[in-house]
């Protein structure tokens, strides 16, 4: 999937910056990335300046479904994981967020409007 570059301009100080970005314009569903079923997507805006960030999949109620359906269905097989392996898990996501803190930060500044 193709990474996006995000142009932000701070609201405080004007300065401008390139945010190589974690953005997906498609949602994570049973192991992949997938537009909604309907094929529709809307708009993500900076609510300062109604900047477009990003679009994402409109997902429905049917996207909805199959999303519980395949946690349902992954959750059989993962709940009879251990503890320390549910650790490694968070711990690796953890370790992911603080590699990408400042795109993270970045992304979420811009999306509350900052």
């Amino acid at each position: 999937m193709e990474r996006k570059v995000l142009t932000v301009i701070s609201s405080k100080s004007g300065i401008v910056r390139q945010m190589s970005s974690l953005i997906r314009d498609k949602a994570y569903v049973n192991g992949g990335w997938v537009e909604a079923i309907s094929g529709k997507n809307f708009e993500v805006t900076n609510p300062l300046n109604s900047k477009v960030l990003c679009t994402v999949p409109d997902m429905d109620t049917a996207d909805v479904q199959a999303a519980v359906d395949a946690a349902h269905h992954a959750f059989q097989s993962f709940r009879e994981t251990t503890a320390k392996h549910r650790s490694d898990l968070l711990r690796k996501w953890f370790n992911l967020c603080v590699e990408n803190m400042e795109e993270l930060s970045k992304l979420l500044t811009a999306e509350q409007g900052r």
